[in-house]
C-alpha cells in the first residue's frame, strides 16, 4: 500500500492558548444538522457507556440481577475476566501472583450483532453490523440504562461516552488521502509523500471544555489486493461528569451522536461517500 498524505492544503489549523488546536473543518454552527442515509454505511461498531458512582462498586449480584429482566433479549452470555498482578515476600523470596478475576458479564443477542456489558458500576451496549440507524440504536441504549438505572440506583455520573468506528474501503492500493478525506496527515511538499502504514489522532474540546472528541484514522491490514481499509475513529465523551445531571443524560448523548454525526460529514469528500451509495 502507498498512499500520498497532505503536504501543506490539508487541515487548516490555529494554535490557540494552552495546547489547543482549533481545526476549522469542525467550525459548525450549532443549528446545522446533517442527516444523510448510505446503502452501505461503513460502520463497524457503535457504543454507548456509562460509569457511575455507586454505593457499593464490587456488587457482583449486579449483572445477575440484570440479566433477568433482559434475558429474552440478549440470551447468550459470557464472563468479562480481569487479571491483578501482586507480589508476595516470603523469608527467602518474592513470589509474583497473577489472579484471575470476574469483571462484570457479557450479554448478546441471538444474532450476536447486539449486545450488554455489565459490571457494578458500568454500563455500555454494543451494535455491530448491520447498523439499523441511531432512531434504531439509541431506545436500545435507553432501555438498557434505565434497567440499569432501576437495580443500582447509582448516586451520579462518572463517564458518558458515545463512539462510532468506521471502516472505509479504498478501491485501490495506491492513492492520496485528500481524494477521499478532508482530514488527514500532513508532511512537508518535498520527501515524504508515499506512506506505508499511518496513525493519527485529534481531539476537539465542545462545550467550554466540559465535552471532548477524540478522532483516530488509521489504515488497516486487508487480505484484498486492490484494496486499502481505513479506520475512523469517533470517542465523543464527557469531561466533566459534574456539569450534567443524571436526569439530562439523554439530551447529552443526543447532542453527542449529533457532533459526531457533523464531525463525521465534514471529514468525507464526494467521492468518499460515493463508496456507501
Amino acid at each position: 500500500m502507498k498512499v500520498t498524505i497532505g503536504s501543506g492544503n490539508g487541515i487548516h489549523s490555529t494554535i490557540l492558548s494552552g495546547g489547543k488546536i482549533a481545526y476549522s473543518i469542525f467550525a459548525i454552527a450549532k443549528d446545522m444538522k446533517i442527516s444523510r442515509k448510505y446503502k452501505k454505511p461503513p460502520i463497524v461498531e457503535v457504543s454507548c457507556e456509562f460509569r457511575f458512582k455507586v454505593k457499593d462498586p464490587n456488587d457482583l449480584t449486579v449483572p445477575g440481577r440484570f440479566y433477568n429482566k433482559v434475558e429474552k433479549l440478549y440470551p447468550l452470555k459470557d464472563e468479562l475476566l480481569g487479571f491483578e498482578m501482586g507480589i508476595e515476600m516470603k523469608a527467602k523470596d518474592i513470589q509474583q501472583q497473577v489472579r484471575q478475576r470476574m469483571l462484570g458479564m457479557e450479554y448478546k443477542s441471538k444474532e450476536g450483532n447486539e449486545l450488554v456489558r455489565v459490571a457494578p458500576n458500568q454500563l455500555s451496549v454494543h451494535r455491530l453490523p448491520p447498523y439499523p440507524s441511531w432512531e434504531g440504536f439509541s431506545p436500545v441504549v435507553k432501555s438498557a440504562y434505565q434497567e440499569f438505572q432501576e437495580i443500582v440506583q447509582p448516586e451520579s455520573l462518572e463517564r458518558v461516552g458515545l463512539r462510532y468506528i468506521d471502516r472505509v474501503e479504498i478501491p485501490s492500493k495506491e492513492f492520496a488521502l485528500k481524494e477521499y478525506f478532508r482530514i488527514y496527515p500532513e508532511t512537508p511538499e518535498s520527501g515524504l509523500t508515499n506512506c506505508v502504514h499511518f496513525l493519527m489522532r485529534m481531539e476537539f474540546p465542545f462545550n467550554s471544555d466540559r465535552d471532548m472528541l477524540r478522532v483516530m484514522m488509521l489504515d488497516q491490514e486487508t487480505t484484498s489486493r486492490d484494496k486499502t481499509a481505513i479506520l475512523l475513529d469517533w470517542d465523543y465523551f464527557l469531561v466533566k461528569p459534574e456539569q450534567i445531571e443524571m436526569n439530562k443524560v439523554w439530551e447529552w448523548v443526543e447532542e453527542a451522536h449529533n457532533h459526531i454525526l457533523e464531525a463525521f460529514e465534514q471529514s468525507l469528500t464526494d467521492s468518499c461517500r460515493k463508496l456507501f451509495e
